[in-house]
């Protein structure tokens, strides 16, 4: 198992085509804050000390985003899921919660929210089944990259001890997407043993 979570963030022109329409957004330009916010989000970093300044940077940017109430709803909405990655990353998982709540209430169809709350659940200790639920209910919902949902439920799975459960996920997110290769990695660590049924 990698142990390490797979972020789900939500790349604001999808949001902004997507959940935006469905709730009957009207978009406006993007505003350079939620832009940051989202690189920061979208960001796995040259090092560990370039990658925490990164995401500190990004931070910034991502609560001036949510604070400002003249920027775009859906704008707002995007910059607060990502501000949840960036905490998540930063291992600031209160607070990356809190952020994922409120995506969840303000927009509970969006499956992103769901299944990064279950990923903070996952890392919490002793919430693995609460974990377990929240990634079902949000790959139930169609998330837009469901390999990687695929992919962190298979994590979970196999911390839980459910080998088949965790096998059928790693190729549910390799098959979703072959270009990807870190399911097909964690796919060759299984082994698949056919028993014999004794009759008579």
């Amino acid at each position: 198992m990698t142990g390490r979570p797979v972020l789900i963030w939500l790349p604001l022109l999808l949001l902004l085509s997507g959940c935006g329409q469905r709730a009957g957004v009207q978009t406006a330009r993007i505003d350079s804050r939620v832009g940051a916010c989202q690189f920061a989000a979208d960001q796995t970093g040259p090092g560990r000390q370039a990658l925490r300044d990164t995401l500190r940077t990004g931070l910034r940017q991502c609560d001036m985003a949510v604070a400002d109430l003249s920027v775009d709803k859906a704008q707002r909405l995007a910059s607060l899921l990502n501000r949840g990655v960036v905490r998540m990353r930063l291992g600031d998982l209160a607070r990356a919660a809190g952020d994922f709540d409120v995506v969840i209430r303000a927009a509970p169809q969006l499956a992103e929210g769901w299944i990064n709350k279950g990923l903070v659940l996952s890392q919490s200790g002793g919430r693995e089944q609460e974990a377990l639920a929240l990634l079902n209910h949000g790959l139930s919902l169609g998330p837009i990259y469901p390999a990687r949902a695929y992919f962190a439920r298979a994590n979970l799975q196999e911390s839980l001890g459910k080998l088949r459960e965790a096998y059928e996920d790693y190729g549910q997110a390799a098959a979703l997407d072959p270009e990807w290769s870190a399911p097909a990695e964690e796919l060759k660590r299984f082994k698949i043993v056919r028993r014999k049924v004794m009759r008579g």
